[in-house]
């Protein structure tokens, strides 16, 4: 039975580093943080199939490095909830998950902005894994209920992604990505729509058994009606994962 049922516990813990910036409002700003999330997996393996499960709970806060009166954060619960296909050299999965959100925006002074999001989403993706060579290509779409102090409101979201990663050295490896995404904020609007083009590259550490650093950065670019943004964003993750229980 152990080697068909597993358990186990992983524990994340990231540094986050972000700025954003409007040229044409002449909008600049940069928030700086940390987040945790331990992470609950339960698998089924069988020859060619995985049923993945895993349980979640993110806590995450960040702060303006210019204006310390000025915070955002947020307290997640997800499920997820995922099928994965191993025919060598290509992967295949699909998956469905569940996500509750409690984003806040608090400026001393002027008291906390709190939000409430009801994710459910559907996912899949293709893969092509011949070692040292990683290559695949993503798909995630959602519907989403969220409140905004007494308002409730209906949008969806969608992202597509691709992105590769090589070992270059034994437990050393190297990453890049392309991502797109699409928020209709509002169902009942017109031109509220957000999209965003993200460029990623980065590195994976495996240091010692069950610790992994992933060191990322990201650039992107964004378009909000009239406006068009950018976001350059760093991450510094620490992943270590308990054997099963």
């Amino acid at each position: 039975m152990g080697e068909i049922f597993r358990t186990g516990v992983d524990i994340n813990y990231n540094y986050v580093m972000f700025e954003s910036e409007y040229k044409n409002i002449d909008f600049k700003q940069r928030f700086s943080g940390h987040s945790v999330s331990p992470v609950f997996s339960f698998i089924l393996n069988f020859p060619k199939i995985k049923w993945m499960n895993y349980f979640s709970y993110a806590w995450a806060e960040l702060k303006n490095e210019k204006e310390s009166k000025e915070k955002t954060g947020t307290n997640n619960f997800s499920m997820r909830t995922l099928v994965f296909l191993d025919f060598y050299p290509f992967k295949a999965f699909s998956g469905f998950n569940w996500i509750s959100k409690s984003p806040y925006y608090e400026y001393e002074g002027f008291g906390k902005l709190k939000m409430k999001y009801g994710d459910i989403g559907f996912s899949g993706g293709l893969g092509l894994d011949m070692k040292p060579y990683k290559i695949g290509v993503e798909f995630y779409y959602d519907l989403q209920d969220y409140k905004i102090s007494d308002t409730k409101i209906k949008g969806s979201y969608m992202d597509i992604r691709f992105g590769n990663e090589v070992e270059v050295v034994k437990n050393t490896f190297l990453r890049a990505g392309i991502k797109y995404e699409y928020f209709d904020q509002n169902k009942e609007l017109d031109d509220d729509e957000i999209k965003v083009l993200s460029i990623s590259g980065g590195t994976g550490l495996n240091l010692i058994e069950n610790l992994r650093i992933d060191i990322t950065f990201i650039y992107s670019r964004r378009n909000i009606q009239s406006l068009s943004g950018t976001n350059l964003q760093g991450v510094i993750c620490a992943r270590y994962n308990f054997s099963s229980l």
